[in-house]
Parts: C-alpha cells; structure tokens; sequence
C-alpha cells in the first residue's frame, strides 16, 4: 500500500503523504520527484488535445529540443502545452522577463506547426526607429521617401506562408499597431506610399518583457489588438523560479562554451558551482550564458574558484539583503582575517560548527522567503532532495 498511495499522491490525485516514526511522530513528506511527467496521461489538456503528456525525457529526444536545457516540471508543462497549441493557426503572446528564451519559444512554436518549412522571421520591435517602423514592417515603394529607389518587401510579406515574431511588441507606435491588427484581421496591408492594398498570410508570434494588459489600461497600447494577439498566452518563467533546471543548465553551457572557446580542459570548482546555483539570475539564461562566456574567458588557469565566480556575478547581493546572505559573501569575508560577518569576528571563535549553524540558518530563512515548498527550498540551497535539507535543520537550524 506504501507504494501504492506514492504512485496515486504523484499522479492524478494530490494526496498528503505523512510519514510517522517513534522518533518524530507525525510529519508531512514530499518525495523529491515526479512520477506523473513519466506515466501521467491528463484527461482533459488545457487544450483540448489527445496526445500523451510527453515527460522532459521524451521531449529532449525530439531533434527540435536539441539546444532546449531543462528537466523542470514547470517548464515540461509549459512544452506540452506548446506543442498542442503550435498546430492551431492562431496568434500567440509570450509574456517573460528578458533573457527568459521567448525568441526560442517562438521558434519552437513555428516548427511545430503546419508552417515549419515556411520563413521564420523575427523582429526586435524596441530595435528598429519609429519612423523607418512601417517601411521596415511593410515595405515601401519606389519613390515613397527621398532615397527610396526601388520597391522593397517589408518583414509580413517577406515571411508571407510563414511565421513572423514581433519581440517587445509593447514598443510599437500607435500607427503601425493598427496596421498589425488589419492583418491579423484579414492579411491585408499597404506599403508605404503606396494606395494599392497587398496580402500577406501569416501567423503572427507576439512577445514582451512587459505586462501589455498594463499597457492597455495606461492607453499606451491598443485594447483591440491586445485581444487578437493573445488568443493564446504563455508566461515562461524566470530561472530563478525553476531552479532544478540550472544544475543541468550550468553544465551542458559550460561544456558547450568551454569547447567553444577551446579550453575544453577547464571545470568548475565545487563552491563556483554553488555560487551559480545560489545566484539571483535577474538577467535569466542570457545572464548565465554571459557570466560563463566570462568565467571560461578571463580564468588562467584550469580550474575555476569560487573567487574568480564571485568577481564575474553582477550584483550578486545587495547592500540591505542582510536577512539573505549569500554564500559568495561568507567565502569571501572568511578568507580575511579579522573580516566580520553577522558582527562577529571570525579569529574569536574557532568553532567550525558554530559557524556552520550560522550560516545555514541565514542562508535557511533567506531561502525560505524565495520557495514555496521545501522541495524548492532545498533546491535553492543546492540540495539534491528535501530529507538531506532535513539532515541539515536538525543539525544546523538555530
């Protein structure tokens, strides 16, 4: 029966497991993995769909997954219903802080829909002058502005067939927004100087970093169109919201990027890998690509220290995170003698345990503030399961 309620608690039914023992008595347990991405099949999609709920080991053996990192439960859900979605014809907004993946997403939608053998263009609307906006988005013709030679194809009738993502599409002028959402209409559009009306078919892959549902409401972006982009819409989280996927992360970019730049025989140390782990990511996976592209760059030597990590993060704590500190601010106060950390001095007390206890238990409360779960707890603390955090408290916890 044991086993029995772990398969029903980790699949269709959300049961509570407790645990009683003569030492601790009664305790809630949370098991530190997910049988339901392997054998889960759901009844009702969030989509309506009858294909199986793929589990992240399946997806990562589809060729379209192959420079996708993750093994996140949140991130599995998010690909299932992406690829459901893909088949439909319909437009889609990505909503994510920057450096998240949205272009990657986008990417992946376009080559899991009807459209896969069709351009994929994608536009950074925050790139391009408002006003060579138009002309760049629809094209112009011969004589339409001084210096405009020629007729020219606009990015929709260049990918005409295909799939065109619009990034930071809440950047977009007023005027071209109405253009978009007249082609989302019925694919119609002129070109700049121009009265002839032209046709485009395309599915139109909107994203943003900001909420455009704010945007709407301050009047800086149209109602109307809002509601035809996000027909469906994803929110992908940030990194520091799917921790269990930067262990896997962390490494295969390392490997990817150290052949990259021919230094194959470099590693990280156990703290510089710690010290990644336990960072903020504010700036996401561009962020941690950028920070090893750094690493790999500038260290001399074979071996990577938590030091030379340190110096690479950006803004790895804040001045008022006292509550929260971190681990790269306890190395490298530790290695200076007389250096005072939590207003203690360091030569006064030589018990290693004490500063232990110390430690854990700010680094503990800090985690704590920043999870749910304990299961997410553990995982931020760089644990590989909640009951060696348990270890920990009962130990450390003060």
């Amino acid at each position: 029966m044991h086993a029995v309620w772990i398969l029903i608690s980790k699949t269709q039914i959300k049961a509570r497991l407790i645990e009683t023992t003569a030492e601790d008595g009664f305790r809630e347990v949370e098991l530190p993995f997910g049988i339901s991405l392997d054998y889960y099949r759901p009844k009702v999609a969030e989509f309506v769909s009858a294909q199986k709920f793929l589990s992240a080991h399946e997806l990562s053996r589809d060729p379209d997954f192959q420079d996708i990192i993750f093994k996140s439960e949140i991130m599995t859900q998010l690909f299932n219903n992406v690829i459901t979605v893909s088949r439909y014809d319909i437009p889609i907004l990505l909503e994510g802080e920057t450096g998240t993946g949205k272009e990657v997403l986008a990417n992946l939608i376009h080559k899991k829909s009807d459209r896969k053998d069709k351009p994929f263009i994608a536009i950074n609307c925050g790139a391009i002058a408002k006003d060579i906006m138009e002309s760049e988005l629809f094209g112009y013709v011969k004589g339409a502005f001084t210096g405009a030679i020629s007729d020219k194809k606009g990015y929709f009738e260049a990918a005409d067939g295909g799939t065109i993502f619009l990034d930071e599409i809440g950047d977009l002028p007023a005027e071209a927004q109405v253009k978009i959402l007249r082609i989302l209409n019925d694919g119609s559009f002129t070109k700049v100087g121009s009265t002839v009306i032209s046709k485009t078919n395309v599915r139109v892959i909107a994203a943003t970093h900001k909420s455009l549902f704010q945007q709407v409401g301050a009047g800086d972006f149209r109602e109307d169109l809002f509601y035809r982009l996000a027909v469906v819409r994803f929110e992908i989280p940030p990194l520091r919201e799917r921790r269990e996927d930067l262990k896997y992360l962390i490494e295969k970019l390392f490997s990817k990027i150290s052949g990259h730049f021919k230094k194959s025989k470099i590693s990280l140390s156990t703290e510089a890998n710690e010290m990644l782990r336990l960072h903020e990511w504010k700036g996401n996976i561009r962020e941690l690509i950028n920070t090893i592209q750094r690493l790999i760059i500038l260290s001399p030597g074979e071996y990577i220290s938590g030091e030379e990590t340190e110096k690479a993060l950006y803004h790895a704590v804040k001045p008022d995170q006292k509550a929260e500190i971190s681990y790269a601010t306890f190395n490298s106060n530790y290695k200076k003698p007389g250096a005072e950390v939590n207003n203690y001095q360091l030569e006064e007390n030589f018990n290693v345990n004490q500063h232990i206890a110390e430690l854990f238990t700010r680094l503990y409360d800090g985690a704590q503030k920043r999870a749910n779960t304990k299961k997410e707890v553990a995982s931020l603390m760089g644990f590989d399961n909640h009951q060696t955090l348990d270890n920990w408290i009962k130990k450390y916890y003060r």
